[in-house]
């Protein structure tokens, strides 16, 4: 009996209602495949784009048996006892080059879809219900053979491994075994080629051994065919091959392999589904590392800000207290001039406009404090503004460590390139904005040449330490201008007007109080000058990171929608399967009745 005439009826008893299930089917299903295709290229997620792209592309073509094994398995010559045809070359070298693609024509023909794809055309009648894939060697000497291979097994509905009958044990045919079956979850049955070569105790021992080896690997009860293709030319039936065409129309019958390939193709959905799972998963755990690094970001500039801040406080207190320490100073110089002798003596210059006058007396005072607070003060702000300045630029050095340190962090198993790609992008951006902030000749825009001007006579170039020290001598020595200005017009005024021995006391309590006046101010506007550089400093850095901070958002909500549609979809699948199984039970129902 020829395959021919084997499946001569097979087609038209094909019962029409399963062909129009089958097409109720496909219009749901293409719409779920292809937003699983669209969801997948946005993940980044190669495998099962391709997957998807496939499942969109098979869902209309024939129920697919895909033979696979090594080279020299046999499996040129299984397809054409097969099929009752010299359809794929058998020679004693390996020769299939390229995926063979067989299906159902009128005529023969043959024809390249590709460099790694040939389609043939036979009229063989049991191509009506199936397509045919020959496939390159598992463990062939050309390099894209496999690959090409692999590609095409998330489109089959059938996969048949071939194995030599005497030696079933080819390491490469059960590894490429574990990728169809445990990846791909696909229908597997086996085939013992070449059984003529082997003795029946062979043939015992080696069927039995690979239905260890497929139980092992999660395949319980495994079909296993014993098949001599050169015997089944000549009769069918001694060589095994009888049995196998018996299999193949016992699957289509009644229209079987419409529910097969159906499961099939949501079998090969899921899979995809879960390839794109465990993508967002990744990409997840790569989030969370970058939140943790935007904490910790955030702390180390905290941190940063509070010790800026410390040392700010002490630059205050030193500063108050040189102030206190030359402010003495004057006031006993000014206690020790009204006594009521020098009191008198300033009193009459004043009034007849000698060279000594009271004016110049208070003058002198003015400007020995100012002289004195002056030497001081520099002391002062050449120290601190370079421990202020050296604290500052730990916080940036250990920032940069941390950029460093990021930049070559790749996020753990992480596929899609536009992910990685766009983080390592982010983090050479913020990088950037650091050292430019570090190489800044001065550190804010507080510090630019006229506001210098404004502070002192001094010039004030380049450099962080610089700015900061002339923020300090600035502000000092406007307050200092301020309080002796003050000093000058309030106390003369008592002593010209007051010039008798009563009014010392007054003289020197509002000298005294001017001074205290001058304490205040310069407290004031020295914490207030240096906070707010301090601050924005800081503020200038954080802005730096802000290309990292904006990513982390980012990523938060692309991956919140990602993950919502993952579901939706996942959701869709269970439901498309469950109408599947339903169907597997009123089919089954249906066949029992007509029985």
């Amino acid at each position: 009996m020829t395959s021919h005439s084997y499946f001569l009826g097979s087609h038209c008893m094909q019962p029409k209602i399963m062909e129009e299930r089958y097409g109720r089917f496909k219009e749901s299903a293409l719409i779920l495949f292809s937003t699983l295709h669209e969801l997948a290229a946005e993940v980044g997620e190669v495998n099962a784009k391709e997957a998807a792209r496939d499942l969109v592309t098979s869902i209309n073509e024939p129920f697919l048996f895909v033979v696979v094994g090594e080279v020299k398995a046999g499996k040129s010559s299984f397809i054409n006892a097969l099929l009752q045809d010299d359809v794929c070359a058998v020679a004693p070298d390996p020769c299939t080059d390229a995926i063979q693609k067989i299906v159902y024509s009128d005529e023969p023909y043959e024809r390249s879809i590709s460099q790694a794809l040939r389609e043939i055309g036979r009229p063989a009648a049991i191509l009506r219900d199936i397509a045919i894939v020959d496939t390159p060697g598992t463990n062939t000497l050309l390099a894209h053979h496999q690959e090409v291979t692999e590609g095409f097994i998330p489109r089959a509905d059938l996969v048949i491994f071939v194995f030599p009958a005497i030696n079933p044990y080819t390491k490469t045919a059960w590894e490429f075994f574990n990728f169809v079956h445990r990846d791909w979850h696909k229908k597997i049955v086996f085939v013992l080629q070449q059984s003529d070569r082997a003795t029946e105790r062979e043939l015992e021992i080696n069927t039995r051994r690979v239905q260890e080896l497929a139980a092992e690997r999660g395949v319980d009860s495994p079909r296993i065919f014993a098949v001599s293709a050169q015997e089944s030319r000549d009769n069918p039936e001694a060589g095994g091959m009888d049995a196998i065409w018996r299999t193949i129309r016992e699957t289509v019958t009644g229209g079987r392999h419409y529910l097969l390939k159906m499961r099939s193709l949501l079998d090969t959905a899921n899979h995809a589904h879960e390839l794109l799972g465990a993508e967002l998963a990744r990409q997840r755990e790569a989030l969370e590392q970058d939140r943790k690094e935007q904490a910790l970001v955030l702390e180390y500039l905290a941190l940063g800000e509070k010790g800026s801040l410390a040392d700010l406080d002490a630059i205050v207190d030193k500063s108050l207290a040189a102030y206190d320490r030359e402010a003495a100073e004057s006031i006993g110089e000014f206690e020790e001039g009204l006594g009521l002798g020098s009191l008198i003596a300033n009193s009459f210059k004043a009034i007849t406009g000698r060279k000594n006058s009271l004016q110049r007396w208070l003058e002198d005072i003015n400007r020995r404090f100012e002289e004195r607070f002056g030497k001081e003060m520099e002391i002062i702000t050449n120290r601190a503004a370079n421990d202020l300045a050296s604290g500052m630029g730990t916080v940036v050095d250990g920032l940069l460590g941390q950029l460093e340190r990021s930049a070559h962090r790749v996020p753990s198993g992480v596929k899609s390139h536009d992910v990685t790609a766009s983080r390592l992008a982010v983090v050479r951006q913020v990088t950037d904005n650091v050292f430019r902030l570090r190489e800044k000749p001065a550190a804010t825009r507080a510090l630019s040449p006229d506001e210098l001007r404004k502070l002192g006579d001094r010039t004030v170039v380049g450099g962080f330490i610089t700015a900061v020290g002339a923020i300090v001598a600035g502000s000092a020595h406007a307050v200092v201008f301020d309080v002796t200005g003050g000093l000058v017009t309030t106390a003369g005024a008592i002593i010209a007007l007051n010039a008798i021995a009563f009014k010392r006391r007054g003289a020197i309590r509002a000298f005294r109080e001017s001074f205290e006046k001058g304490r205040g101010r310069l407290e004031e506007e020295l914490r207030e000058r240096l906070t707010a550089e301090v601050e924005t400093v800081y503020q200038d850095l954080e802005r730096a990171f802000e290309p990292l901070f904006a990513h982390v958002a980012g990523q938060e909500e692309r991956l919140a929608e990602l993950n919502d549609r993952h579901e939706d979809i996942g959701k869709n699948l269970s439901g498309e399967l469950t109408r599947l199984n339903d169907l597997e039970q009123t089919t089954g129902a249906e066949r029992a009745d007509a029985s």
